[in-house]
């Protein structure tokens, strides 16, 4: 059985390194191991909420954290070690956890991360970076919902910098139909592969293997933690001395999994000094055969401990404030106010860091919860959850003190919940500016779909319909398999009664999700699509009756298509025929205007008529100007007219510096005097540009 069990091993905990003399190695009794403080952050993840599931991930973390405690020389207390199973390994949790350890770690301590779930690469973006995917991780949104490989390496990458001690071992692969295919195997291994800054790594598999899982290793393990642990536990203890190298460990773990799996997955092993580092020192008495069976996968969370005095209260008070989701930041009894009352309370950092990081996962899962639901489509969303999310994330920010390294991000959301909730719920005629909202993150995450989503449906809210399937599209382009923006292209090219386009995205959602278990919108759809069909079999040529000289002149032209001119001319005139008040067939007119102006853009003629009807049906200026960028290289006259137009759209818009730039080309191109510049002065006159552009070229 194939599984894809990730596994991180950050930081392994007392790591032992030893000197090198002209003749080899010291002798084992010289050894001195690291003394530094060791802490852990064990995480499993089997049971997925939107993804597929795997079979013994989460056994491996729980044998592995069995190991640490109770198998290892590197004497780990159980308050050092975080256990996170399942749901309780939400996308929060392993940030908060993360940097809470990150926090505490000091120059010489040792930290330990491993991670056994699911990696990916979000599609299109699979060359630069890979995920560790969370129990709550949406399966086509990676970027607002997993565990960035990059974001990774840079808290490592400083940890090392401050001579913490570093171990990475991951098993990278996937039996599940994830978005990014079999890509996902390969890439995710080698975003990992890479020695970032004198960490060691161990990969479960080359880039583009499967590791494999069964119930022949360990009565159900997977085939690269079970002997790892064999190992760790003294059976790659070749020369006898109590020590394991790390070159032993890859020698012994390399060779038997290579061998159990007929060479179809074989681990990686890198480090700056592999002969010289010592990876764990056996116990006296230890036993070198299999791993110790432990519990189930739902066994506890292994929690900071709490001290016997009186700010103990605030968190137990904290931990009840969070079961009940008291997140009103107005109320006495909340989370954060408890978690206030704490930090007043005492100056023990490990207690407010632990106390920080339980409070921030909460807030963060809650309003992930929230983000989800609108990944989804499944809940619908109501306006007062994005204003919740929106203010769940302030809290995050407000209270880091843990010092998260995702704030950016986290703004990111709230400029998503903020544009899309107000889209939704505000009113069609008074919503604020919001394109620069997104704008701004776009910039900062261009390739996140559900940013572009969420621009695309604000688009389409104020009928630039155009812009609105422009960004739609490229959403779907980033997550091919996210149906949101599917759903929205169908409405958008319902609007352009471009009904063929619409029916072929509303097509590939019931393709998707055939029981309307995923996407609630599925169902009303239907309806639509009938409406859409209803429509497509209007566009007939022959069934309403018009003048015979009419008829035999279309007829004519339909039986002598040749090209796409002979088809541009034949689409125009039927267009003109439909475009008739009270034909029954009006709905097909936008088809064959837009139709002959794409077939032959330099016939000045067929945009005229496109540009006259979309302003005659108030389609809005901003699909107006889509066309006219199309423009063909028309006649001088030409030219001048849609350039105009231009001119005209943008003030119609009230986009004045933009209106200014046409003028100023239409000046420098010869069609505007300068007594033509200046009549304009009531339009630009408030503009500076155009103070100077007078002043310059028109003072006499």
């Amino acid at each position: 059985m194939i599984t894809c069990s990730l596994y991180f091993l950050a930081l392994f905990t007392a790591i032992c390194s030893f000197s090198q003399t002209p003749k080899g190695l010291k002798p084992v009794e010289q050894q001195n191991f690291k003394n530094g403080k060791t802490r852990a952050l064990v995480i499993g993840i089997s049971d997925y909420q939107f993804i597929d599931k795997l079979d013994f991930a989460d056994r491996d973390a729980e044998v592995f954290a069995d190991w640490l405690v109770n198998y290892s020389s590197w004497n780990i207390a159980k308050s050092d070690l975080t256990l996170l199973v399942n749901e309780q390994a939400k996308r929060g949790d392993l940030i908060a956890q993360i940097q809470r350890i990150a926090a505490l770690s000091r120059a010489g301590d040792n930290l330990v991360f491993y991670f056994s779930g699911h990696g990916d690469i979000e599609t299109l973006t699979k060359f630069q970076n890979g995920y560790l995917l969370t129990y709550d991780t949406y399966s086509n949104n990676y970027m607002a919902g997993a565990l960035s490989v990059k974001d990774l390496k840079d808290i490592f990458v400083s940890l090392t910098m401050d001579t913490v001690n570093v171990i990475v071992i991951t098993d990278a692969c996937r039996s599940g139909n994830l978005a990014g295919g079999i890509d996902g195997v390969k890439f995710t291994a080698s975003a990992l592969k890479p020695l970032w800054n004198n960490e060691i790594k161990i990969l479960s598999s080359q880039p583009g293997q499967l590791s494999q899982e069964g119930k022949e290793w360990g009565d159900g393990r997977g085939v690269f933690s079970y002997y790892l642990i064999n190992g760790l536990k003294g059976a790659a203890d070749t020369n006898n001395d109590s020590l394991i190298m790390l070159s032993e460990l890859e020698q012994y773990v390399g060779n038997i999994v290579s061998k159990a799996t007929d060479n179809k997955q074989q681990p990686i092993f890198e480090g700056p000094n592999k002969y010289s580092t010592v990876i764990a020192k056996l116990k006296h008495g230890t036993p070198a055969s299999s791993p110790r069976k432990t519990g189930n996968s739902k066994s506890p969370l292994l929690r900071l401990s709490i001290p016997e005095d009186s700010c103990d209260i605030y968190q137990q008070r904290l931990s009840v404030a969070i079961n009940e989701k008291k997140f009103d930041r107005k109320d006495p009894n909340s989370a954060t106010a408890q978690y206030q009352k704490l930090r007043s309370c005492t100056n023990d950092r490990d207690l407010v860091l632990g106390a920080n990081s339980q409070l921030l996962s909460a807030l963060m899962n809650t309003a992930q919860e929230i983000v989800n639901n609108t990944f989804i489509g499944k809940n619908f969303v109501k306006e007062y959850e994005y204003d919740l999310a929106i203010d769940l994330f302030d809290q995050v920010l407000q209270y880091n003190d843990i010092r998260l390294p995702y704030e950016q991000q986290l703004v990111n959301l709230k400029r998503y919940l903020k544009v899309l909730g107000t889209t939704i719920w505000g009113n069609y005629n008074s919503l604020p500016p919001l394109e620069k909202i997104l704008d701004t993150a776009i910039q900062q995450e261009p390739d996140a779909a559900y940013l572009l989503s969420a621009k695309g449906i604000l688009e389409l809210r104020n009928m630039n319909y155009t812009k609105a399937i422009q960004l739609l599209e490229k959403a779907t382009l980033k997550s091919p398999g996210w149906l949101i923006p599917k759903y929205y292209l169908g409405i958008a090219y319902g609007y352009k009664k471009d009904y063929r386009k619409a029916l072929d995205y509303y097509e590939e959602i019931l393709k998707k999700d055939t029981l309307y278990r995923t996407f609630e919108c599925a169902k009303c759809i239907l309806g639509q699509m009938a409406e859409f069909e209803k429509k497509l079999k209007r566009i007939r040529f022959d069934k309403y009756p018009v003048d015979l000289k009419e008829q035999a002149a279309l007829d004519s032209a339909r039986n002598e298509l040749v090209d796409n001119i002979d088809s541009a001319y034949f689409y125009h005139n039927l267009g003109k025929r439909y475009d008739k008040k009270n034909h029954p067939h009006q709905d097909s007119v936008y088809f064959f205007y837009t139709q002959a102006v794409e077939l032959d853009p330099w016939e000045a003629e067929y945009m005229y008529t496109l540009i006259r009807y979309l302003r005659k049906k108030s389609y809005g200026e901003a699909e107006i100007r889509e066309w006219l960028k199309k423009s063909g290289e028309y006649e001088e006259d030409d030219r001048f007219w849609f350039q105009e137009d231009m001119l005209y759209s943008y003030l119609y818009s009230k986009e004045t510096a933009n209106a200014f730039k046409v003028a100023v080309d239409l000046y420098e191109n010869g069609f505007y005097s300068c007594s033509k510049m200046k009549k304009l002065s009531g339009k630009f006159g408030k503009l500076p540009e155009y103070q100077a552009f007078i002043k310059e070229n028109c003072s006499d």
